[in-house]
């Protein structure tokens, strides 16, 4: 409730996804054997660490009820969305992912995991099953218009086939991915194939900023592809951005429009700051936004008809004034928690997957 409380405060749409795993905690396989090849003290305190479900599928279940209850308010106002989030595939099983899918179903919610975002991930589900996830999943019936799955990454040409004709969403994470060297979606094969593509930032831009301009930027530089035909258009990121990104939230948003009755939802930029340098005649708003835009930019945004960022002194104070806030409360935390120097489990966990490369 803090989470929603706080977007409410600052003006912003979300959508909550609580989380939820019953398997493989640290390890995504082999896990007994990687432990007993520990040294100790190390050994101990990884085995102490672990903790595959932290609450049954009930229990989660029990905390989107609540959830529902207390939102009420907000999910009928449209400030707020509900999601249930099976953290991803080597994370969660099959129970668990049929459960979840059978309750979104009956309450009208949306499913919003991570999916196939390093290669180890595809892997493990050719080892597990001998075939993809997005396979298994189209098999045992969890594969649909209900979920969406960020970085998708590790897509087959199969994969993007059943993506497309199940009516299922991917989430572009591009500056995440090469932050993590995780690799690039196939992103100009997923939009060919007619799938419904976003755009986010999995918390994790490459540069810290947070700048959604920038990782539309990322992504219309990174399609996946290479040669004259692999580009994608300023015009097909920005829907990405906006309808692709309304569509994984859910019911709702008229996305893209500013009309009668449509939510008044927009961002003001300076124009004479886009082409501050030189602007040729001949490139678009739109061409000149997605290629030279940073957040710097913008003059104002507007959420519900209501201005929620821009350049008044009113404003400037608020945004400041939240930052001291959250720096207090980071350091607070930071105090609280001795750091644990976890390097030495890192080289073994590194180890670890230096054996599935040789598989590849």
């Amino acid at each position: 409730m803090d989470t929603v409380r706080g977007y409410h405060d600052a003006g912003i749409r979300v959508a909550v996804c609580p989380s939820y795993m019953d398997q493989n905690k640290g390890i995504y396989a082999n896990r007994d054997a990687f432990a007993a090849g520990l040294p100790e003290p190390l050994r101990r305190d990884f085995l102490g660490r672990l903790c595959d479900r932290p609450y049954s599928l009930s229990d989660y279940f029990g905390v989107i009820d609540r959830l529902l209850e207390r939102l009420a308010p907000q999910l009928s106002a449209g400030s707020a969305a509900l999601q249930l989030h099976p953290n991803g595939g080597q994370w969660c099983s099959d129970e668990a992912l049929l459960g979840i899918r059978d309750y979104a179903l009956a309450h009208g919610l949306r499913i919003h995991m991570h999916l196939l975002e390093t290669k180890y991930q595809r892997r493990y589900a050719q080892d597990q099953w001998g075939c993809s996830f997005i396979r298994h999943y189209q098999e045992i019936g969890f594969l649909g218009p209900w979920v969406s799955f960020a970085h998708a990454v590790w897509l087959s040409d199969e994969d993007i086939a059943l993506i497309a004709q199940s009516g299922a969403m991917v989430v572009n994470n591009p500056s995440s991915n090469l932050r993590l060297r995780s690799g690039t979606m196939p992103l100009k094969k997923l939009l060919r194939g007619g799938a419904v593509c976003a755009l986010g930032m999995d918390g994790c831009a490459y540069d810290d900023d947070q700048d959604y301009l920038r990782e539309m930027r990322t992504a219309m530089l990174n399609p996946g592809e290479t040669g004259v035909n692999a580009g994608i258009s300023p015009r097909d990121v920005m829907k990405m951005a906006v309808c692709g990104g309304a569509a994984v939230v859910g019911e709702g948003l008229a996305a893209g429009v500013i009309r009668s009755g449509a939510p008044a939802d927009f961002v003001c930029f300076d124009l004479k700051k886009l082409g501050e340098f030189y602007m040729s005649p001949e490139v678009t708003p739109l061409e000149l936004l997605v290629q030279r835009g940073t957040k710097h930019m913008i003059e104002a945004a507007y959420v519900g008809g209501v201005q929620v960022a821009g350049r008044s002194e009113p404003l400037k104070r608020r945004r400041e004034e939240a930052r001291a806030r959250m720096r207090a409360a980071i350091e607070q935390a930071e105090a609280a928690h001795k750091p644990t120097d976890r390097s030495l489990l890192q080289a073994h966990i590194r180890a670890f997957y230096e054996t599935w490369e040789e598989r590849e």
